[in-house]
């Protein structure tokens, strides 16, 4: 079915004729309003449909373990670097696992935001499989590192 605009303003009108909506730019009231701007702050309104409850567990658990292994990483790469500064470390070569996992997690985590919405579009195993390979590649590369350190 296709709603002309001027049906589409006449819908926004009618639900804000009795409700209490703030404007979603500046705050302002839209209680009343006639027309399809915000009288404030100018910018276009529209009337949606949303979901009461996004699914958003899978996006945040796999966002979680890559910045988990962004922030570690390089924060034991900084730290490394400021040692090997003041001439007390001689073992770069023990910290390829720092270098894979933060430059995994470093183009991983904008990957992962520019493509939310396919992952929560995707199935359910494939989301929860991609979510696995975030946590993976955290913890794949710290257990690596462990593993060269205990060796």
């Amino acid at each position: 079915m296709l709603v002309e605009m001027s049906d589409e303003r006449l819908f926004l009108e009618h639900y804000l004729s009795e409700q209490d909506v703030p404007c979603p730019g500046c705050g302002y009231n839209l209680r009343g309003l006639k027309g399809a701007e915000c009288p404030e702050c100018g910018q276009a309104l529209r009337l949606n449909v949303g979901l009461v409850e996004p699914r958003l567990a899978s996006f945040i658990m796999g966002l979680i373990g890559l910045v988990l292994g962004l922030g570690f990483h390089f924060i034991l790469l900084g730290l490394t670097a400021l040692v090997a500064m003041n001439g007390g470390f001689g073992g770069w070569h023990d910290l390829w696992p720092s270098l894979v996992g933060g430059l995994l997690a470093l183009v991983g985590t904008p990957a992962w935001i520019i493509r939310r919405k396919e992952i929560q579009r995707a199935n359910r195993a494939t989301t929860w499989g991609l979510v696995a390979l975030c946590w993976f590649i955290t913890l794949g590369s710290v257990g690596w590192l462990v593993a060269i350190i205990l060796s």
